[in-house]
C-alpha cells in the first residue's frame, strides 16, 4: 500500500493535469483522502471483514461444542478473508456456503458423520479471486465501488 501510494504522487507530481492535485494546487488532506479511499479502504475493509468472520466462528464453535470447527480453522478462514480483498471476500462466502451445503448432503448421503472443510477454504478463496479477476463482469464488481 505504501508502494501505491508512492507511486500515486510521484505519477501526479511529474506534471500534467496530475500535479494540480497535489499541493499548493491542493491541500494534502485531498491526497490523503485519495489514497485512503483507494488503496487503503479496501483492505481495512477486508481486516474488519476477516476479524467478523474469526469471531463469528468462534462463538458459533463454542456456543455449539465445536461442531463447526477445528481449533485453527476460525483463524485460516479469517486469513482467507483478509487475503481475498474487498469485494471479494463476498463471493468466497458465496463459495463457501455452496462447498459447504454441497459436502455436507454428500457426507450425509452416504453416512460418512460429519464434512469436514478444513481443507477446502484456502482453495475457494484461491478460486473466488480467479473468479473475479477473470469471470465476473465489471458491470457486477462496480457495485462495490466505494
Amino acid at each position: 500500500l505504501g508502494y501505491w501510494t508512492y507511486l500515486q504522487h510521484a505519477m501526479w507530481s511529474t506534471g500534467g493535469l496530475g500535479k494540480f492535485s497535489l499541493p499548493p494546487y491542493q491541500s494534502i488532506f485531498y491526497f490523503a483522502r485519495y489514497v485512503g479511499e483507494r488503496f487503503f479502504a479496501p483492505w481495512g475493509i477486508a481486516l474488519l471483514a476477516a476479524l467478523l468472520a474469526v469471531a463469528v466462528a468462534q462463538w458459533m464453535n463454542r456456543k455449539y461444542g465445536e461442531r463447526f470447527f477445528e481449533p485453527e480453522e476460525p483463524w485460516l478462514l479469517g486469513f482467507c478473508f483478509f487475503l481475498s480483498g474487498y469485494p471479494t471476500f463476498f463471493f468466497y462466502l458465496l463459495l463457501m456456503f455452496a462447498a459447504g451445503v454441497i459436502l455436507s448432503l454428500s457426507y450425509t448421503v452416504l453416512c460418512w458423520g460429519r464434512a469436514p472443510l478444513y481443507y477446502w477454504w484456502v482453495p475457494l478463496a484461491f478460486s473466488a479471486i480467479i473468479l473475479k479477476n477473470y469471470f465476473l463482469p465489471v458491470s457486477l464488481l462496480n457495485f462495490f465501488i466505494l
